[in-house]
């Protein structure tokens, strides 16, 4: 990281190390009983000022992991791959959540050979994409639990061989 001045605000801070302003006071406050006030000061005006040599203090201790979630979807009635795509597309389309993510695949079930679905997504709205599927697919049977092993996960859903057809945004 390029060093640009030699004081820092809390916003900036915040900007830089992709957090929010409040968890950036936090730390600020923890180093509080430690630091000097050339190194972390407030101004006349009440704003922090943070020395850019105490920037590495504020990098993240823990590093957010994209979370996924995988969901079964087993239809009451016996749909054609092409129709459960064309469901699918529609409810991607219909939620609005720029992260939203849907990589799945249709697999017939062995007990009584009807399509279902595998997949796993990613979204901050699981509500508004759970209430979808269910008026999309007229009450279906569903599953949605947190992905802990996604490798795991990816090589179940695509042991007969079929490929995963994913749905992003980025």
């Amino acid at each position: 990281m390029k060093i640009t001045k030699e004081y820092y605000l809390v916003n900036e801070i915040s900007r830089l190390k992709n957090m929010t302003a409040r968890n950036v006071r936090t730390i600020i406050n923890s180093l509080d009983k430690e630091k000097n006030d050339y190194m972390v000061r407030k101004s006349k005006d009440g704003v922090w000022e943070i020395h850019h040599l105490m920037l590495p203090k504020f990098d993240r201790k823990r590093i957010k992991e994209s979370s996924y979630y995988a969901l079964t979807i087993d239809p009451l009635c016996n749909l054609s791959k092409k129709d459960i795509s064309t469901i699918m597309d529609y409810v991607f389309t219909t939620i609005d959540d720029l992260n939203l993510e849907i990589n799945y695949v249709i697999d017939a079930k062995v007990a009584n050979g009807r399509n279902h679905i595998h997949a796993f997504v990613r979204t901050k709205q699981k509500q508004k994409l759970i209430s979808m599927i269910n008026l999309c697919f007229s009450e279906p049977s569903y599953k949605l639990t947190p992905v802990f092993d996604l490798e795991g996960w990816k090589s179940y859903i695509t042991k007969n061989g079929v490929k995963i057809i994913t749905l992003a945004r980025r």
